[in-house]
Protein backbone atom coordinates (compact mmCIF):
# COMPACT_ATOMS: atom_id res chain seq x y z
CA UNK A 1 0.00 0.00 0.00
CA UNK A 2 1.14 3.57 -0.57
CA UNK A 3 3.00 5.50 2.26
CA UNK A 4 0.19 8.25 2.30
CA UNK A 5 -2.10 6.33 3.80
CA UNK A 6 -0.57 4.02 6.49
CA UNK A 7 -2.29 5.96 9.28
CA UNK A 8 -5.59 4.72 7.57
CA UNK A 9 -4.85 1.13 6.83
CA UNK A 10 -4.66 -1.44 8.88
CA UNK A 11 -4.50 -5.51 8.40
CA UNK A 12 -6.85 -7.58 8.86
CA UNK A 13 -4.89 -9.65 11.52
CA UNK A 14 -4.23 -6.67 13.52
CA UNK A 15 -5.98 -6.45 17.56
CA UNK A 16 -8.96 -3.92 18.48
CA UNK A 17 -6.45 -1.98 20.29
CA UNK A 18 -4.36 -1.71 17.15
CA UNK A 19 -7.11 -0.16 15.29
CA UNK A 20 -8.40 2.25 18.23
CA UNK A 21 -4.54 3.66 18.29
CA UNK A 22 -4.87 4.30 14.31
CA UNK A 23 -8.46 5.68 14.42
CA UNK A 24 -7.24 8.24 17.52
CA UNK A 25 -4.29 9.46 15.43
CA UNK A 26 -5.69 9.89 11.69
CA UNK A 27 -8.95 11.83 13.39
CA UNK A 28 -11.20 9.97 10.97
CA UNK A 29 -13.34 7.80 13.65
CA UNK A 30 -12.50 4.69 10.85
CA UNK A 31 -9.67 2.89 9.69
CA UNK A 32 -10.21 0.97 6.17
CA UNK A 33 -8.99 -2.74 6.73
CA UNK A 34 -6.86 -4.58 4.44
CA UNK A 35 -5.86 -8.56 3.77
CA UNK A 36 -2.42 -7.48 2.47
CA UNK A 37 -3.26 -5.27 -0.68
CA UNK A 38 -6.76 -5.90 -0.79
CA UNK A 39 -9.13 -4.11 0.48
CA UNK A 40 -12.05 -6.24 2.58
CA UNK A 41 -13.56 -3.75 5.23
CA UNK A 42 -13.63 -1.04 7.20
CA UNK A 43 -13.97 -0.71 11.08
CA UNK A 44 -15.13 2.58 13.01
CA UNK A 45 -15.59 3.33 16.52
CA UNK A 46 -19.01 2.28 16.16
CA UNK A 47 -18.02 -1.38 15.57
CA UNK A 48 -15.26 -0.67 18.15
CA UNK A 49 -18.14 0.19 20.93
CA UNK A 50 -20.01 -2.57 19.86
CA UNK A 51 -17.39 -5.11 20.63
CA UNK A 52 -16.56 -3.70 23.75
CA UNK A 53 -19.88 -3.53 24.98
CA UNK A 54 -19.72 -7.01 23.87
CA UNK A 55 -17.21 -7.38 26.54
CA UNK A 56 -14.67 -8.54 23.82
CA UNK A 57 -11.07 -7.92 25.18
CA UNK A 58 -8.76 -4.91 23.10
CA UNK A 59 -5.97 -7.44 22.22
CA UNK A 60 -8.45 -9.40 20.53
CA UNK A 61 -8.38 -9.83 16.58
CA UNK A 62 -10.33 -7.54 14.74
CA UNK A 63 -12.29 -10.53 12.89
CA UNK A 64 -15.61 -10.45 13.37
CA UNK A 65 -15.73 -6.68 13.99
CA UNK A 66 -14.73 -5.59 10.49
CA UNK A 67 -18.00 -4.14 8.15
CA UNK A 68 -17.49 -5.72 5.14
CA UNK A 69 -20.75 -4.14 3.40
CA UNK A 70 -18.53 -0.72 3.41
CA UNK A 71 -19.03 2.27 1.11
CA UNK A 72 -16.59 2.99 -1.78
CA UNK A 73 -15.80 4.58 -4.97
CA UNK A 74 -14.30 3.11 -8.28
CA UNK A 75 -12.87 7.25 -8.77
CA UNK A 76 -12.45 10.72 -7.40
CA UNK A 77 -16.04 11.93 -7.30
CA UNK A 78 -16.25 14.16 -4.02
CA UNK A 79 -20.35 15.03 -5.19
CA UNK A 80 -20.84 11.47 -4.77
CA UNK A 81 -18.27 11.12 -1.95
CA UNK A 82 -20.39 13.66 0.06
CA UNK A 83 -23.72 12.31 -1.16
CA UNK A 84 -22.35 8.73 0.43
CA UNK A 85 -21.37 10.59 3.71
CA UNK A 86 -24.38 12.46 3.97
CA UNK A 87 -26.90 9.07 3.52
CA UNK A 88 -24.43 6.82 5.70
CA UNK A 89 -22.94 9.32 8.48
CA UNK A 90 -19.37 8.09 7.54
CA UNK A 91 -16.19 9.99 7.41
CA UNK A 92 -14.29 8.37 4.73
CA UNK A 93 -14.80 7.06 1.10
CA UNK A 94 -11.72 4.69 -0.18
CA UNK A 95 -11.27 4.79 -3.86
CA UNK A 96 -10.91 1.10 -5.11
CA UNK A 97 -9.56 0.20 -8.67
CA UNK A 98 -10.94 -3.52 -10.11
CA UNK A 99 -8.83 -5.43 -7.72
CA UNK A 100 -10.01 -4.00 -4.78
CA UNK A 101 -6.91 -2.59 -3.78
CA UNK A 102 -6.71 1.21 -2.70
CA UNK A 103 -6.22 4.20 -4.79
CA UNK A 104 -6.86 7.15 -3.03
CA UNK A 105 -9.44 8.12 0.31
CA UNK A 106 -12.16 11.17 0.43
CA UNK A 107 -12.16 12.18 3.86
CA UNK A 108 -14.68 14.53 5.23
CA UNK A 109 -11.72 16.70 5.90
CA UNK A 110 -11.14 16.64 1.77
CA UNK A 111 -14.76 17.48 1.38
CA UNK A 112 -14.52 20.16 3.52
CA UNK A 113 -11.49 21.90 1.92
CA UNK A 114 -13.07 21.67 -1.91
CA UNK A 115 -16.28 23.81 0.29
CA UNK A 116 -13.84 26.33 1.62
CA UNK A 117 -12.15 26.86 -1.61
CA UNK A 118 -15.80 27.62 -3.04
CA UNK A 119 -16.71 30.23 -0.81
CA UNK A 120 -13.75 31.98 -1.21
CA UNK A 121 -14.12 32.18 -5.09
Amino acid sequence: MKSKFNNLIIQCDARLIDAIELIKDNRTRCVIVCMKEKVIGVISEGDILRALLANTDIHAPLEGWVSHDFKFLSSQDYQQALNLMIEYAITIIPILNNNFELVDVISSKDILAKVSLIKEH
